[in-house]
């Protein structure tokens, strides 16, 4: 798990050459589509709004190689807890509006649920990668807006690493450092507000309770 960790922030960001596409049979088209409805807008009308503003910031490179895990790799994605990320967890509006698309699509949770439907039907040898490239288009279609490019932008962009032994640590080691920045936040969080409450207040044994939960979650991904 450290030598993953490690290689966080590597040559995987959105500054890496080209070296390729490497999702394979991810449901993606070469097009740039755009996605369903006018909803909220993700950086739509200002620079600030999109990936390339947040280059430098290691925060936010860090979510994007998370992205481009969870749409290339998602049975890594399910194996790691992605789907247990709080909705604010990305701080790049880009970035939430993918991460807002992967939820509605059902998260990486539907990704495991159709491989299991498809291996029930006796096509097992190709269930995973069918059920990447079906799970791929329902969070495609859940875009809003411009959100729908930058999915395909990280559906295709080259990870840090060729080897298939070494892309389970690398998808571990990114996923693992974006749950422990979300666990770490909500603890800052809740400790606000157990320093604002009342000790008599019959509310503050829960966010007590609540606080421990956060420590503990985050200690045991430090343990692992």
């Amino acid at each position: 798990m450290q030598a993953a960790e490690r290689s966080v922030g590597r040559s995987g960001g959105p500054d890496a050459p080209d070296r390729g596409e490497r999702a394979q049979g991810n449901g993606y088209p070469a097009r740039r589509p755009e996605g369903r409805g006018a909803g909220p807008s993700y950086g739509r009308d200002s620079d600030s709004g999109r990936p390339g503003a947040y280059r430098e910031d290691p925060v936010a490179k860090l979510e994007r190689q998370v992205l481009e895990v969870v749409l290339q790799l998602p049975q890594h994605a399910l194996g790691a807890g992605f789907d247990t990320l709080a909705p604010d967890t990305f701080t790049v509006p880009a970035y939430r509006g993918v991460h807002d698309a992967i939820r509605a699509a059902g998260g990486t949770t539907a990704y495991g649920q159709q491989v299991e439907r498809l291996a029930a039907q006796a096509a097992s040898a190709d269930a995973a990668r069918h059920a990447a490239a079906w799970w791929a288009e329902q969070v495609r279609e859940n875009a809003v807006g411009p959100v729908a490019g930058v999915i395909t932008e990280l559906a295709v962009a080259p990870l840090p690493e060729d080897r298939a032994e070494a892309l389970a640590g690398y998808a571990q080691g990114v996923l693992v450092a974006l749950i422990r920045m979300g666990l770490t936040r909500e603890i800052a969080d809740v400790k606000g507000r157990l320093q604002r409450a009342d000790p008599n207040d019959p509310g503050y044994a829960q966010i007590f309770t609540d606080l421990m939960t956060l420590e503990n979650r985050r200690r045991a991904l430090s343990r692992d």
